[in-house]
């Protein structure tokens, strides 16, 4: 999945507004987005294909309740589906830790200490289409 080639790209961001979590999330990612990649990711209208983060309309589509209680708290799930990227978690934590593992997986960001990250230069983005889950030992992470 391309999700921009120079700096053109066919998706929108999709994300609950009324969801404090999700709205943070969508920030981060398109703060990283646009340090790597030079550009942001517009709200959904009527893009190709969407990433969607956290608990929304879209997501509802892939997402059901014996998905979401295999996820702990701090769990997190990145899935692909019909050209489009789902970030979601056990919980509000689970999906700003999807948005970061989204990031250091397909960006190569480095979130070396809380702050020192490195943010690498991509002309082209592009995602394998490999579902992550990751449910870590620990419920919180400093």
């Amino acid at each position: 999945m391309i999700i921009n080639k120079s700096n053109i790209s066919d998706f929108g961001l999709v994300f609950n507004s009324d969801n404090k979590a999700s709205v943070y999330a969508a920030k981060e990612f398109n703060k990283y987005l646009e340090r790597c990649c030079g550009f942001k990711l517009e709200n959904y209208k009527d893009n190709k294909h969407f990433i969607s983060i956290g608990y929304n309309a879209q997501s509802a589509t892939i997402i059901d309740g014996a998905d979401k209680t295999t996820l702990k708290e701090s769990g997190l799930r990145i899935a692909f589906k019909g050209g489009n990227a789902y970030i979601y978690g056990g919980s509000d934590k689970g999906v700003i830790y999807g948005v970061y593992e989204f990031l250091e997986r397909f960006l190569g960001v480095k979130f070396l200490t809380a702050t020192d990250e490195v943010t690498p230069k991509n002309d082209e983005l592009k995602v394998e289409e490999k579902d992550i889950e990751c449910n870590p030992c620990f419920p919180q992470r400093e």
